[in-house]
């Protein structure tokens, strides 16, 4: 069985790279994410073969360089996977990307006579175009469509010009995942927004690396709050600065660390309060580490926006692994396993949920040790990338 995996995953070799060029927010959990499958199929595959096009800012205002030049490089124990060369122009990009990724796959299936099988990460137009159109020329060809955002609820500029393009993109998809053989969701209530039927699915909520840097850190002396991740407004951070402000403690800290369209009102915040700190974007080991420092980790996104239904917060199972407890929203899309591992702030209000931070933060830390440890416990044996990458071989085996 010959088997591809196509993406837009940062190769290791030219991670410092990416992050040196990029300006703005980097996509380190689809990175992290996608990192999180490989290692899982290298569990099931001796050889499979990988194509990725990194999704990349684009030039000159996310990132500084107007071509991205590709490469072979070897990812874990896959030699010669390629990274494709792009013009990196805002839009253009696109157009670029699924030219050089079309050529690549065409080269691939021509060397792999037989059943092929790709599977395709996110509704990334260029590369569904790109698998579509190879598909319509190669017969014997399964295409396995994992999908972790919808275009309609991907944060974009808040002008008519971009909401624009995102409903034609939108539209494009949809003709673009006919092809497609089976899905891998994100959240139960994808099937029917991308008119799944009947063709096959299953659902992976998230992948937890385990490789990922595991390092004790004592906790920090103040009872420390900290958030990680996309600073957009629709994912409640306002909500957290208002909710925190009516800590009047002296002895609470919140960290803040990421990028988004919440940016300057965080450091406005934070120069009126002493207890807030912004750290700006920073490199993941960075993040991971203050995830071990802090007292809890929180993230505030509300559950009455219609997008919960159909995203499951990537940092979940981040926080939860950190063996920090967490603080959420009962969100719809979180599956009901997870609210064993979780401390639930049910009423979201800003007052529900300064309440609830500080009742976690008050609970001796023996407890909240014990609390965190078995969240820790729950990700690393149940949401493992063997785990949950084995739904994804299942699906392979049910095509056959």
């Amino acid at each position: 069985m010959n088997i591809l995996y196509l993406g837009s995953f940062f190769p290791e070799s030219r991670k410092e790279e990416i992050l040196l060029n990029s300006i703005g927010v980097v996509q380190n959990a689809g990175d992290t994410y996608q990192k999180a499958i490989l290692k899982g199929l290298s569990h099931y595959y001796n050889s499979y073969e990988i194509i990725t096009s990194p999704m990349l800012g684009s030039y000159p205002f996310r990132y500084k360089k107007v071509f991205f030049k590709g490469g072979l490089f070897k990812h874990n124990n896959i030699s010669n996977c390629i990274c494709t060369s792009f013009v990196n122009l805002s839009l253009y990009k696109i157009l670029s990307r699924y030219h050089y990724v079309k050529k690549k796959l065409i080269n691939w299936a021509k060397q792999n006579p037989g059943d092929k099988y790709v599977i395709v990460f996110s509704l990334d137009l260029s590369l569904i175009r790109a698998i579509y159109e190879v598909k319509n020329r190669y017969h014997n060809m399964k295409i396995c469509l994992i999908v972790t955002d919808l275009f309609k609820f991907m944060v974009v500029p808040d002008n008519i010009l971009s909401k624009s393009i995102m409903r034609y993109f939108e539209k494009k998809s949809f003709k673009y995942i006919e092809k497609v053989d089976s899905f891998v969701l994100l959240t139960k209530y994808m099937k029917d927004n991308l008119k799944v039927g009947e063709r096959p699915y299953t659902i992976i909520e998230g992948i937890y690396n385990s490789t990922a840097i595991n390092v004790n850190y004592e906790k920090e002396s103040y009872k420390t709050i900290l958030y990680s991740g996309t600073l957009a407004k629709q994912y409640g951070i306002m909500h957290l600065l208002d909710a925190f402000s009516k800590i009047e403690k002296q002895n609470y800290r919140l960290w803040i660390c990421g990028e988004g369209n919440s940016k300057e009102e965080i450091i406005k915040r934070a120069k009126t309060d002493f207890r807030i700190t912004y750290m700006g974007q920073l490199k993941r080991e960075e993040v991971l580490a203050l995830q071990k420092k802090a007292t809890v980790l929180i993230n505030p996104r509300l559950s009455d926006s219609e997008f919960t239904l159909f995203s499951f917060p990537s940092k979940t199972m981040e926080y939860l692994a950190s063996g920090t407890p967490a603080i959420m929203h009962p969100l719809k899309c979180l599956p009901e396993e997870y609210l064993n591992y979780l401390f639930i702030s049910s009423d979201e209000t800003d007052s529900g949920l300064m309440k609830t931070i500080i009742d976690v933060c008050e609970r001796k830390q023996e407890e909240l040790m014990a609390f965190g440890q078995r969240a820790a416990n729950f990700i690393l044996t149940d949401k493992s990338s063997f785990v949950q990458v084995g739904k994804i071989v299942e699906l392979l085996n049910y095509e056959k």
